[in-house]
């Protein structure tokens, strides 16, 4: 009974290696294609986060996840009641600046009063000194006479001067006055635009942080406004790969949101700094051929292609251990390989289409 038993148990062991035998596969001939994985994520081609430049309360917002607004379009604007008295006040004191110097009583224009009034009397004094010289000339008068008529002169011609020179300064001190004036104005105004935050560009608003009565402060984000047609592929490239990879590449896209759908894309840009915390490199991709609806945020996987060959000696990758020695009916055996990718590696010797291959023993 005992040798019927050890004959079942050894004719079980046979007919279990048998199977085994049996699973055995061939390596055949194939076209693939070798590619670098990456994952990817979908993001619009111009996108920006909305910030405003005055701290505040949000007063007015026009702010909806997936409205299409315009660029330039106002998207909040924030209670400035503080701002609006500085701007009045402003443009007030503008006006009174601007009147001084322009209007029909101003320090100029008495200034010029003052001036004519001194050329007639320099005028005057001018022709009483040429005739006291003129007598004073033909021994006609006293000397006393003739200076006493050249002083007038003179004092009256200093006073014409003077009043020219107070002319000239007054007018270019009231001139840096306006101009200031004015200046002050211009930049309240500037800071009344800052209390209204307009959108950058036509797109989308995607996500929307603030609310109508809620704080704003330079720091916080308002929303994230992007493009609505134009989208981007961000791809995560392990440094070990990075190498590979060009611009110009052909990429498949597969995203999961379309997942039973191929896409294709074209490598556009490498940034050459490598994450240090993820060990990885962001690459750019640009669509060739898109889905109908894309989101800012959608995700998937995505291969680079590198290179393919066709019609290659090829079995699955995982019938090959890392000495790359395959499982055969005579044991362990050393094969030389080529190209590979997830699912296939290229043989280039030491097996053949009529060698049977076994699944490694763990």
């Amino acid at each position: 009974m005992r040798y019927y038993l050890s004959f079942l148990f050894t004719l079980s062991i046979v007919l279990i290696s048998c199977e085994e035998k049996e699973s055995g596969i061939k390596p055949v001939y194939r076209d693939i294609t070798e590619a670098v994985y990456s994952t990817v994520t979908v993001k619009p081609n111009e996108i920006y986060t909305v910030f405003s430049s005055v701290n505040g309360i949000l007063e007015t917002s026009n702010l909806e996840e997936g409205k299409i607004v315009k660029k330039g379009e106002i998207l909040v604007k924030i209670k400035n009641q503080q701002s609006k008295i500085n701007s009045s006040n402003a443009k007030l004191n503008y006006e009174i600046v601007k009147q001084n110097y322009e209007g029909d009583a101003t320090i100029l224009q008495e200034i010029r009063e003052k001036i004519n009034s001194a050329e007639i009397k320099l005028g005057v004094d001018s022709l009483n000194f040429v005739r006291q010289e003129r007598l004073w000339g033909q021994n006609i008068g006293s000397l006393q006479s003739f200076e006493s008529m050249k002083l007038k002169y003179e004092v009256t011609a200093n006073e014409v001067k003077s009043l020219n020179n107070q002319y000239r300064r007054t007018q270019n001190e009231l001139q840096k006055k306006v101009q200031q004036a004015k200046n002050s104005y211009q930049i309240s105004n500037i800071n009344q635009e800052d209390f209204t935050v307009k959108s950058k560009l036509a797109g989308t608003i995607y996500q929307v942080f603030k609310e109508k009565g809620e704080s704003i402060n330079t720091q916080s984000p308002i929303a994230i406004v992007g493009s609505s047609d134009s989208f981007l592929l961000y791809l995560m490239i392990d440094e070990v790969d990075i190498t590979k990879v060009y611009e110009g590449q052909l990429i498949e896209i597969v995203l999961d949101a379309y997942s039973d759908q191929t896409f294709k894309a074209r490598l556009a840009q490498i940034n050459p700094t490598k994450d240090e915390i993820t060990h990885t490199f962001t690459v750019e991709a640009q669509f060739v051929e898109s889905p109908s609806r894309l989101f800012n945020g959608l995700s998937g996987e995505a291969n680079i292609i590198i290179s393919t060959k066709q019609n290659i000696l090829t079995l699955p990758s995982q019938y090959i251990n890392e000495d790359k020695k395959v499982n055969t009916d005579n044991g362990l055996v050393s094969v030389e390989i080529g190209m590979k990718n997830l699912k296939y590696t290229e043989i280039i010797s030491g097996i053949d289409t009529s060698s049977i291959i076994y699944q490694l023993e763990p």
